[in-house]
C-alpha cells in the first residue's frame, strides 16, 4: 500500500471517528436537554400548583367573610323573622364546610407538591447520571 493511499485511509477513517463523535455528543446532549427539560417542566408544575392552592385559599377567605357578613347582618333581624334562624344555620354549616374544603386544599396540595419533589429529584439524579457518563465517555474517547 502506497503512502498516500494509507493517508487517505487514515484521514477516512478519522472523518468517520469524527462523525461518529458528533453523534455521540449530539445524542448526549440532546438526552440532557431532555431531561433538563422534564426538570424545568416539574418546578414549573411545584409553582403552578403552589399558586392555584394560594388562590384557592383567597377564595376560601372571601367566602367565609361573605357569610360572616351576612351573618351579621341578619341576627339584628332575627326577631323579626324567625326564618333567618334556619338560613343562619345553613350558613353556619356552610361556614364549617370551607374550613374542611381549607383543610383538605392544604393536604392535597403538599401530597401534590411531595411527588413533584419526588419526581424532581429522580429526573435531578438521572441528569446528573446522564452527564457524569457522558464526560466519562468524553474522556474515553479523548
Amino acid at each position: 500500500m502506497a503512502k498516500d493511499e494509507l493517508d487517505m485511509e487514515i484521514e477516512e477513517l478519522s472523518r468517520k471517528y469524527k462523525e461518529a463523535d458528533d453523534i455521540f455528543k449530539g445524542l448526549s446532549e440532546a438526552k440532557l436537554t431532555n431531561i433538563k427539560g422534564v426538570i424545568d417542566d416539574i418546578n414549573e408544575l411545584i409553582s403552578q400548583r403552589e399558586s392555584l392552592s394560594k388562590s384557592l385559599m383567597q377564595d376560601f377567605e372571601k367566602m367565609k367573610i361573605d357569610i360572616n357578613s351576612v351573618l351579621l347582618d341578619n341576627q339584628q333581624h332575627i326577631k323579626l323573622n324567625p326564618e333567618l334562624i334556619k338560613e343562619r344555620l345553613e350558613l353556619r354549616k356552610k361556614l364549617i364546610e370551607i374550613d374542611e374544603d381549607n383543610v383538605n386544599e392544604r393536604v392535597n396540595c403538599w401530597r401534590d407538591i411531595a411527588l413533584l419533589k419526588k419526581e424532581l429529584r429522580e429526573r435531578i439524579k438521572e441528569y446528573k447520571e446522564k452527564e457524569s457518563s457522558a464526560s466519562m465517555i468524553d474522556k474515553i474517547l479523548e
